[in-house]
């Protein structure tokens, strides 16, 4: 099979997001609840059963995570979420490498990504079911819209 030379950097940027998406996916439904996991699935819980965080009981997490995991709260199944994590992980560096690609050359945003993707701590966090997970793909979401308006 004849592969162009441009063509290079689009495939290899294919393959490493699919074995990135795989290695999250089994990471995330291998490994067991860490330490602020059942703190907010319990959150989650008591959102989605309609008790307001603040009023009802006490949080010191933004509640936004809670507000999109109040769906899958059942805490019995909490593989689904993590697996939610590991794909908002994948997504937030597809929009990196989109918003880069903008303002560096394609080589660079591609490093980038893949940097973001082989990082321990954020390969760490991103199967984690905690508010982080959540801040970080808007904050990318953000970067990406901010990129567009300039």
């Amino acid at each position: 099979m004849y592969i162009k030379k441009e063509n290079y950097l689009n495939y290899l940027m294919i393959s490493i997001f699919i074995f990135f998406l795989f290695f999250k996916l089994y990471n995330s439904l291998t490994a067991g609840l860490m330490y602020d996991e059942p703190e907010t699935l319990y959150n989650a819980e008591q959102f989605y059963q309609g008790k307001l965080p603040f009023v009802d009981y006490f949080e010191h997490h933004p509640i936004v995570s809670y507000i999109l995991l109040a769906p899958f709260s059942d805490i019995s199944v909490w593989e689904y979420q993590r697996v939610l994590m590991a794909i908002l992980s994948i997504i937030s560096a597809i929009v990196l490498y989109i918003f880069l690609s903008n303002i560096f050359d394609k080589k660079i945003s591609i490093l980038c990504s893949i940097s973001f993707l082989v990082s321990p701590l954020l390969n760490r966090m991103s199967i984690m079911i905690i508010p982080d997970s959540f801040m970080i793909f808007f904050f990318i979401i953000g970067l990406h819209f901010y990129g567009r308006i300039l």
